[in-house]
């Protein structure tokens, strides 16, 4: 059977690309958010975590489908269990679409979900699937209020103790300010801080409600005791304990405390998930030669 072929980003992980010179900052667990925001307007050359996940771009890849559903259903799979990027959303409903016409009733219901989902939040998609959005166009669902989204949020918000808890769904930053609407069907949902590693979930509003969400922190360090962070390491990012310890990570030696000093990145690339290969770069420092794993 001839494979079908598309081209599609990378989904192995999320790649960030350089913004300057800026160096990328998350917070500790137990820091204080006001004091991580008043420090951040003192370092223009400096990006938060979630500012730099905003900026986060794609590089493409092949995908080859040798038509057996299974296949189908890891691709997807694979897809929805790292934060959307909305270049990916055309091939994402591609393979949906594909699902629908090949798999059960179970999956032609979910396909169905994702795809009217997607289209609705991003109309410009809809004239490249003018057809589907046609037919499902009349599908019975109602839009979700701004109110009943951001409950969600401002709970999850209140008891996580995370003020910057950030929401995307299906690729795209939800806010206040957004004015697109979410519909009553199954999205992708990505929740962020500056303290916390992205958790992504898949579901209707409802579903997502009665998820018990555990978000793991980038650390759960005090400023002195601080230790190695491979996943730090591969994000290149400084940890803000206190307006007067922030942290690098030690790269196996003892971590340096660096109060008000700024610290110019040799590279922003950023991988939420550490799951970017990476490459070995070789840093001379203080006449020592350390081996710091970066992402390409």
């Amino acid at each position: 059977m001839k494979p079908f072929i598309f081209t599609t980003v990378v989904i192995i992980g999320l790649i960030f690309t350089s913004m300057g010179q800026a160096q990328v900052l998350v917070r500790s667990f137990d820091s204080n958010y006001l004091e991580f925001e008043k420090y951040l307007l003192t370092k223009p050359a400096t990006l938060s975590y979630v500012d730099q996940f905003r900026r986060r771009s794609s590089s493409k890849k092949t995908i080859e489908l040798d038509g057996r559903k299974e296949t189908l259903i890891k691709e997807i799979e694979l897809m929805e269990t790292a934060p959307l990027h909305e270049s990916e959303l055309e091939i994402l409903i591609s393979l949906y679409l594909k699902l629908k016409d090949t798999g059960s009733n179970e999956d032609q219901e979910l396909a169905s979900s994702r795809v009217f989902g997607i289209l609705h939040l991003h109309p410009a998609l809809q004239q490249s699937f003018f057809e589907e959005w046609g037919r499902l166009s009349n599908r019975k669902t109602r839009a979700l209020s701004k109110a009943e989204v951001f409950q969600l949020v401002d709970q999850k918000r209140k008891d996580l103790n995370l003020p910057d808890l950030t929401l995307f769904v299906d690729g795209l930053e939800y806010n206040q300010l957004q004015q697109r609407t979410v519909v009553n069907e199954t999205h992708q949902w990505v929740f962020i801080s500056n303290a916390t590693k992205p958790l992504v979930l898949r579901g209707t509003l409802k579903e997502i409600k009665e998820k018990n969400m555990i978000l793991e922190y980038f650390t759960k360090s005090t400023c002195g005791q601080f230790h190695q962070q491979p996943l730090l390491e591969e994000l290149d990012a400084q940890v803000f304990f206190s307006e007067t310890c922030i942290q690098s990570p030690s790269f196996g030696q003892e971590a340096i405390s660096q109060p008000t000093k700024e610290v110019k990145s040799t590279s922003s690339w950023l991988v939420p998930a550490g799951i970017v290969v990476g490459a070995l770069v070789l840093y001379e420092m203080r006449d020592k030669k350390l081996v710091i794993k970066l992402p390409f």
